[in-house]
C-alpha cells in the first residue's frame, strides 16, 4: 500500500496551488491546510484579497503571480470583488 501513497504525493507535489480569501478568513484557512496536509498539502499560498489588491497592482505582478501556481481557489463570496480586482484577462488566461 506504501508505494500507491507515494504516487499520489507525487502528484500533488507537482501542483501548486493558491487561494485567495477575505483578508480576515485567512487565519483559519491556513489553520486549515496546517491541520490537513495531506488532502490541502499543495495550496501553497493564502492571499488575502487586500494584500492582491496592494502587493500585486501592476501587470506584471500578476503575471508573476499566475506563473507560480497551477491552480487558483478563490472564496465565491469575493469572486466579484476579485474580478475586479484582477481583471478579466487573469480569468480567460485560466480559463483555457
Amino acid at each position: 500500500g506504501d508505494a500507491m501513497e507515494e504516487d499520489d504525493d507525487d502528484n500533488l507535489d507537482s501542483v501548486e496551488a493558491c487561494i485567495i480569501v477575505k483578508e480576515e478568513s485567512k487565519p483559519w484557512v491556513q489553520e486549515l491546510i496546517a491541520r490537513f496536509p495531506a488532502q490541502l498539502g499543495c495550496i501553497k499560498k493564502v492571499l488575502g484579497l487586500q494584500s492582491l489588491r496592494t502587493k500585486h497592482k501592476s501587470f506584471t505582478q500578476r503575471r508573476e503571480l499566475l506563473e507560480r501556481f497551477n491552480v487558483f481557489f478563490a472564496d465565491d463570496r469575493i469572486l466579484p470583488m476579485l474580478t475586479k480586482a484582477l481583471g478579466g484577462k487573469f480569468f480567460d488566461k485560466k480559463k483555457q
